[in-house]
């Protein structure tokens, strides 16, 4: 069936743009795909002066459409005369979306385009995962930034064993019922052990969707996709030989009419839809690492799509100062505990650092002023891993051709392909601050940032004594070297 304003885009595309070379001629057929999809980035990416144009938006695509739209592209005023070919590539973007601007591709932006773009946002909304429970005050806030959907956790590995109160992750009673009625709606997402191969076995599979099942019915939410979680970089092999067997036990054991979803880089999420072993795909582009995401377009039946992450960061040192806290909060609450021990169960680690003989036989967790508090690992493995790599990217990137349109994606690309390179990552953070072995990083990290005043005061809640602040600063120099 051909649709005919996606047909004008088509024709008009090729009539604006058909004789650059920057530009891929598209075929007008009337009927949207990734071709027109592409032809639109091309165009835009025309538009703001890019000579060597791709198939997406990149970081030079970005930082370019910032930089001659720093407040986004405003609607005109009536009587408004000046034209524009953006205001035509929304319109057909628009259009290839099912959103209707008018009866014709213009060059100007009037109120029919400005009202199919607050449709398109109304339908679409602003939402978020957080493991953090949805209180009234947080829905409020929420709320208030325009956010219209949250993603929370069904379970959390030891759930059994805790209070509510003392949830991690989980979804608490009353929360759901606290979303909905405050206006607000949310998905289910399934995620215990996902960040190693070894996870996923048929076994776990099947245990994982009866877990899902029977968490989401407890909690009243009626049928809908719960979206499982492939939170490490899986390569293209891991998925065929682990992975997708992994989601086929899932796909026959869910039951209860629930539907299964998925959360992973871009291509996993792909080949488990493809193989039809989920129906669509919350998207952790947010991983830019992940060499599943590099190169591969987004799933056609993507439906959340995670691209950053929004925290309460002030300034460098962060995770360790956080961590610092936590740490002197079990020191105080076990005043007999090890605490070089406690260090190394709260720097490094994964998602089951409770478990750690540092820290397993310990209180981590109790009611202050009436505020149930609990220890994180947000100085964990997967942050430093992070931070390692975004030295390292900054440094090339400093040193690197700010002419080139796909130096970071390169940059990218060839670091994760590097053994060497993946090998020194954590060391890249003591690297940065001039120190080559243990004692110097050690030394760094305790006498390079001021734990105690400025910036960093207001990241650590509490005082934290010195021996809290050497002892961490020396537990992240030995996970590093």
């Amino acid at each position: 069936m051909v649709d005919q304003m996606v047909l004008q885009t088509q024709q008009w595309l090729n009539k604006t743009y058909g004789k650059d070379s920057r530009f891929n001629a598209v075929s007008e057929n009337g009927q949207t795909g990734w071709e027109t999809i592409y032809g639109l980035t091309r165009a835009l990416q025309i538009e703001l002066g890019i000579q060597t144009t791709a198939d997406n938006f990149g970081p030079s695509t970005q930082s370019l459409f910032a930089k001659r739209y720093p407040n986004g592209v405003q609607q005109q005023k009536d009587g408004d005369g000046a034209k524009s070919n953006v205001y035509s590539i929304i319109q057909g973007a628009l259009w290839c979306k099912g959103y209707s601007t008018g009866s014709n591709i213009s060059q100007h932006f009037y109120s029919g385009t400005g009202s199919a773009i607050k449709d398109l946002k109304t339908d679409m909304g602003i939402g978020g995962d957080t493991r953090f429970e949805i209180t009234a005050e947080r829905l409020a806030t929420l709320k208030a930034d325009g956010y219209r959907i949250v993603g929370r956790y069904l379970t959390e590995p030891g759930q059994n064993k805790l209070d509510p109160s003392e949830y991690f992750k989980a979804i608490r009673p009353g929360e759901l019922e606290r979303i909905t009625a405050g206006g607000m709606q949310f998905f289910p997402i399934f995620q215990e052990y996902s960040t190693k191969l070894s996870h996923f076995t048929v076994e776990n599979g099947r245990k994982h969707a009866q877990s899902a099942r029977e968490a989401a019915q407890r909690l009243g939410i009626p049928p809908t996709y719960i979206y499982f979680a492939v939170d490490f970089d899986a390569t293209d092999d891991q998925v065929s030989s682990t992975i997708l067997p992994y989601f086929r036990a899932i796909l026959s054991s869910l039951g209860g009419g629930y539907k299964v979803g998925i959360y992973a880089s871009r291509n996993i999420c792909t080949r488990i839809i493809e193989a039809g072993c989920a129906g669509c795909a919350f998207v952790s582009d947010m991983s830019t690492g992940f060499s599943g995401n590099l190169g591969f377009p987004i799933p056609n039946d993507w439906v959340y799509d995670q691209f950053t992450e929004i925290s309460n960061y002030r300034g460098q040192g962060w995770d360790l100062a956080s961590t610092m806290s936590n740490i002197q909060d079990v020191m105080d609450w076990n005043p007999d505990a090890d605490l070089h021990a406690v260090c190394e169960a709260l720097v490094g680690q994964d998602e089951t650092y409770l478990s750690h003989p540092g820290i397993a036989n310990l209180i981590t967790g109790k009611y202050v002023n009436g505020v149930w508090k609990s220890i994180s690992n947000s100085c964990n493995r997967d942050d430093l891993c992070c931070d390692g790599d975004a030295i390292r990217f900054a440094q090339v990137l400093s040193a690197g051709n700010g002419e080139s349109t796909h130096l970071l994606s390169q940059t990218m690309r060839d670091y994760y392909n590097d053994a060497g390179l993946l090998a020194n990552r954590f060391k890249q953070i003591a690297w940065s601050m001039g120190a080559t072995n243990q004692n110097d990083a050690a030394t760094a990290f305790r006498t390079k940032v001021d734990w105690g005043n400025g910036i960093l005061k207001w990241s650590i809640i509490g005082e934290v004594s010195a021996d809290v602040i050497n002892a961490s600063c020396k537990a992240l120099a030995d996970y590093i070297f």
